[in-house]
């Protein structure tokens, strides 16, 4: 039981990695033009990551990547400290 509650702040990391990886993979590479309009990209928007699809999917990619590694490194600081005597 403590191990899996020690695993939460990994899991909810990875979670939000994945869901992150998900939307810029879709609005970066699938999405049509009317959705992206929807969404708010511009190309004069004041910020970057809206101007183009492609900023998008790299601002994500590299969101996605900072969370995986925070889950990685929350599973190996929490759950390692359980299974040690």
């Amino acid at each position: 039981m403590k191990r899996a509650v020690f695993m939460v702040p990994a899991a909810i990391a990875f979670v939000y990695a994945a869901i992150l990886a998900v939307e810029g993979i879709y609005i970066g590479l699938i999405a049509g033009p009317e959705f992206l309009v929807g969404y708010g990209f511009d190309s004069q928007s004041p910020e970057w990551r809206f101007r183009s699809r492609g900023h998008f999917f790299w601002y994500d990619a590299a969101v996605a990547t900072v969370f995986a590694v925070v889950g990685m490194l929350l599973r190996r600081l929490l759950a390692d400290s359980v299974t040690r005597p």
